[in-house]
């Protein structure tokens, strides 16, 4: 029950009727990481969606002289991986959990039969991921305007 309030509660999710969300809440499994646990290393290929139950991970980078460069974090609530879920291509980033962490995966199997379950509920979650990633597409063309701007 407390799984499918999360997954109600997301914006990935939201158009889902309660019947649909307990679909995907099904198709999730439950993992737990401890706190500096590698969660993805960047240049793996496992395409598996993470939502965030509790904790928080940060998301990186390794640069040219081999250091940490931290692009982002997520916390409770958030979700990460679903560029690989849709693309099968190597991760492009690492994920560290910055504290003991309790998620939700989703993995490609469980994701493909989940969208073959339900022509509704497959076209809502591909606009639901449309959505999303038009929104990221704007925020990083924000962030790249200003980083432009700041170095001009």
């Amino acid at each position: 029950m407390e799984d499918l309030a999360l997954i109600r509660s997301m914006d990935l999710f939201r158009d889902l009727t309660e019947d649909e969300a307990a679909l995907v809440a099904k198709a999730a499994r439950p993992v737990a990481y401890a706190k500096g646990a590698v969660i993805i290393r960047e240049r793996e290929s496992d395409g598996t969606l993470y939502i965030l139950k509790s904790g928080s991970v940060r998301v990186s980078k390794v640069d040219h002289d081999g250091l940490e460069e931290v692009m982002t974090y997520f916390n409770a609530g958030q979700h990460f991986g679903e560029v690989a879920l849709i693309d099968h291509k190597p991760r492009s980033a690492t994920v560290i959990a910055e504290a003991p962490c309790e998620m939700l995966q989703i993995g490609p199997a469980d994701f493909a039969a989940l969208l073959a379950s339900s022509r509704d509920l497959e076209l809502k979650i591909w606009k639901s991921l449309a959505k999303f990633f038009c929104h990221r597409l704007r925020d990083t063309t924000d962030y790249l305007c200003l980083a432009l701007n700041d170095e001009a």
